[in-house]
């Protein structure tokens, strides 16, 4: 009773939380922290009229156990009793991202809020989709994420497709000429220059997948949707892979391992897109900018090749995600002057 009094009194809010949960909203994603054995979130602002069937689209990732369970109410009946709801097995385990899809009845009158017991024990609930769909597949609210956003927007504006990326600038690991040797080294130069600075999370290997993926979730959490990784590919020389372990083994990659080793190896990578800006400038003496077209086709951006392509006969991979359109990632060049412009290949132009 104390609920529902609660609803009517707080009306259209969007989230309202109960019982064993503290929720906190970010752009992409909500996230529950359950404190006890019956956590709820509960969900309002549905617009009116809307009767069902419906479906409900989730994607969770949680650290609760316990079976979890989707209630509605009425007008007519505000209460949120069993014979309004549905059993929803979630998955619990913090490894991955799972997804799934409710069926909802035919109510009368409209719909007017949801709620979702994500489990029956303590733990962190991260929510990256809560979707409600009518009978046509036509969204009717979206509370998180990306379609929340696109929902909230008039069809066709630019707020419907603007993406905000970073660039990310890789050389942070047990690399020789590492920018964490640079940090650390670094000495105040007048009174009260505080240096050198201490990373907050300390001086962290970005080859590491676990730790791209504490950056791909620090990112994706305030709103931003990809990455831009300086990327470097030269004309392949043994000989200069063997003066510097910069290099990958054939000579033609150069500090490519945070996108290689530890970006595509994150299991979170899903939650955020990349490109690359193809940085082909000289790094005197060891490579030039200017590659030659055989190489300039090899390193074409609908593919990536691994740090063990030259072991595995030039093996690529397909990478899914991108940013931008024609199933490739967007390339930028640094030297403009380096390319041989009369010999783009095809599939990569219209991108440049």
């Amino acid at each position: 009773r104390y609920r529902a009094r609660e609803l009517r009194k707080r009306g259209k809010s969007e989230f309202l939380s109960f019982y064993h949960a503290k929720v906190s909203v970010f752009p992409a994603e909500i996230r529950m922290e359950c404190t006890g054995n019956d956590p709820q979130l509960i969900l309002g602002d549905i617009p009116a009229a809307s009767n069902g069937p419906f479906t409900l689209e989730l994607k969770i990732k949680s650290t609760s156990k316990g079976p979890g369970e989707i209630f509605w109410s009425t007008a007519a009946k505000p209460q949120f009793t069993a014979e309004q709801s549905v059993k929803l097995d979630i998955q619990h385990g913090a490894a991955q991202w799972r997804d799934y899809s409710v069926k909802l009845p035919a109510v009368t009158p409209a719909l007017m809020h949801l709620r979702l017991d994500p489990g029956t024990a303590p733990g962190l609930v991260r929510i990256a989709r809560f979707v409600l769909k009518d009978a046509d597949g036509k969204v009717i609210k979206a509370w998180v994420g990306a379609a929340a956003a696109a929902a909230a927007q008039p069809a066709g504006s630019r707020a419907d497709h603007l993406q905000l990326a970073a660039y990310y600038f890789p050389n942070w690991g047990p690399m020789p000429h590492s920018e964490w040797k640079s940090l650390k080294a670094a000495r105040p130069r007048f009174e009260g220059h505080a240096q050198p600075k201490v990373p907050l999370w300390g001086y962290e290997n970005e080859q590491d997948p676990a730790v791209m993926a504490r950056k791909i979730d620090a990112a994706a959490d305030h709103g931003i949707d990809a990455f831009i990784f300086d990327w470097y590919y030269y004309d392949a020389d043994d000989s200069r892979a063997a003066k510097s372990p910069h290099y990958s083994p054939d000579g033609s990659r150069y500090l490519h391992t945070a996108l290689e080793s530890g970006y595509l190896g994150a299991a979170n990578k899903d939650r955020l897109k990349f490109a690359i800006l193809w940085c082909n400038h000289d790094i005197y003496p060891n490579a030039k900018g200017a590659v030659t077209p055989e190489t300039f086709v090899l390193a074409r951006p609908a593919t990536i090749p691994r740090a063990r392509a030259a072991e595995t006969g030039q093996k690529r991979i397909p990478i899914i995600s991108f940013l931008g359109a024609y199933n490739s990632p967007i390339v930028r060049f640094v030297v403009e002057s380096a390319l041989f412009i009369g010999w783009l290949c095809p599939e990569i132009s219209p991108l440049l």
